[in-house]
């Protein structure tokens, strides 16, 4: 009688490949898209998202006969270039601002949808999503529903997803029909389109981006004045965790925050040495914490002991007891 052949085993690394892939499908979903969708979408916009097909045409026609044209001087062809370009470059912010706020919308309606399906599936939501929708990633799914689930956040979308997603951030646990409404009331931010007709777009985000900030730096005990903000921001200097952290140093070491904000901003966002002293200073804590702990350790280890030369230590003690005769002056 003839044995049956077993099937092959799949080995330990294919295991954990296959593992790994599913896991960074789970992170990443999949996206659909094929590439002659997307080149085609491009190709054959005329204008259209720029919200005028005329001027596409006009910079058609300018790029084509520009050079050639003999019929008009060269000043005169600069000066309809420059004139077609402000109005182009307009269409062109303008289309670029719709598009973010835009998808921020269809971004919150996708959570809307998911947030009806967890109610319809019910127990196992998680299970349930990790099977049928691999398509979309773990992240994007939080998301969206993070943002279905804020209040009135849908009056902000005009203000782009991630910055949407920043003041979901700064306003948890506020409660209220529109948290974010109210934080930017604080902050004087209260946008009335009746009022204000002609506020510019890329300044009141500016004002938002420095009220998110300075919110952040108040969490850590940090108090930061938001023009200091506004000023590095309208330089392109993104505000990070790293500025956070420095901000933080230079208020526990009695530094001054709105000199350090100053000069950053007068260097291009460039520290040079302001921050040297803090760093310093909190570099020499640190320091202190890590010897102490060697010295604990080394007089726990004796046969360690033959090893410390006796002219460091002594050396040592020279410099702590100058520092702390200098200390104990003030």
């Amino acid at each position: 009688m003839q044995k049956k052949k077993s099937k092959p085993r799949a080995s330990k690394v294919q295991e954990l490949t296959e593992m790994q892939e599913a896991r960074m499908q789970q992170i990443f979903g999949l996206d659909s898209t094929a590439v002659v969708d997307v080149q085609f979408n491009v190709e054959a916009d005329t204008g259209d998202l720029l919200g005028d097909t005329d001027v596409y045409v006009e910079i058609s026609n300018f790029n084509r006969d520009a050079l050639e044209d003999t019929s008009k001087s060269n000043e005169e062809k600069i000066k309809n270039g420059k004139n077609l370009l402000e109005k182009a470059y307009a269409c062109f912010n303008q289309a670029q601002h719709t598009v973010e706020g835009t998808f921020t919308r269809y971004a919150k309606d996708l959570g809307h949808v998911l947030l009806t399906l967890k109610k319809l599936v019910g127990r196992g939501w998680e299970g349930w999503c990790a099977e049928n929708l691999g398509f979309m990633s773990e992240s994007n799914r939080q998301v969206y529903m993070r943002l279905a689930e804020t209040p009135g956040i849908g009056k902000y979308d005009y203000l782009g997803m991630e910055r949407c997603l920043h003041l979901i951030s700064v306003t948890k646990g506020r409660k209220g029909k529109d948290p974010v409404g109210d934080f930017l009331k604080e902050f004087k931010l209260d946008f009335d389109p009746k009022k204000e007709p002609k506020r510019l777009l890329a300044e009141f985000k500016t004002e938002v981006d420095s009220a998110i900030f300075v919110a952040k730096a108040k969490k850590l005990g940090v108090n930061v004045d938001p023009a200091g903000i506004s000023k590095l921001l309208e330089i392109g200097v993104k505000p990070d965790n790293s500025l956070l952290r420095n901000l933080a140093m230079i208020q526990k070491n009695g530094g001054n925050i709105k000199k350090y904000l100053e000069t950053l901003h007068i260097n291009q966002g460039q520290e040079e040495q302001f921050l040297e002293p803090e760093k310093k200073i909190e570099g020499f804590k640190k320091l202190v914490v890590r010897l102490k702990a060697t010295i604990d350790f080394i007089l726990d280890t004796p046969e360690l002991l033959g090893s410390v030369d006796s002219e460091t230590i002594q050396s040592l003690e020279e410099k702590i007891s100058a520092l702390k005769a200098k200390v104990s002056q003030k």
